[in-house]
């Protein structure tokens, strides 16, 4: 059986997509949830239970707005990243950060994250070519 997280997007929360199997975490859309820990909490405790298999992780984040509540709780994943790559129990992960080419602040607060969490991101700037040819 599959192990994995699958949680639609909403006008509010973003689509929330962990494969443990395959060692996949992809985040996108818009995060302005009323209630900030009611929506990552879960996500938070099923990443915690899945960062520790110390094999290799992709994790691809692409947002069309952040609030803050939704950069805190990002900012706790990264740093959670840091800290058990820092102390061995983790293999690197690679972290995209992909941003609409017109949308420069999204890319600042890609910037700022990786500032404050320390944790290299990989900036994939997106143009409407990207999606006409997926």
């Amino acid at each position: 059986m599959k192990n994995e997280l699958n949680i639609m997007e909403t006008p509010h929360t973003p689509k929330v997509f962990f494969d443990s199997e395959q060692n996949i975490l992809e985040i996108s859309g818009r995060a302005i949830p009323i209630n900030p820990e009611k929506f990552w909490g879960p996500v938070m405790s099923w990443f915690i239970r899945h960062n520790y298999n110390n094999q290799e992780m992709k994790i691809s984040f692409n947002f069309d707005y952040l609030n803050s509540g939704s950069q805190r709780f990002i900012l706790k994943l990264l740093n959670l990243l840091r800290e058990s790559s820092e102390k061995g129990m983790t293999s690197d992960r690679t972290v995209y950060w992909n941003y609409q080419d017109y949308d420069l602040d999204m890319f600042e607060v890609g910037q700022d994250l990786e500032y404050v969490s320390k944790v290299k991101l990989e900036y994939v700037e997106l143009t409407e070519e990207s999606f006409i040819a997926a």
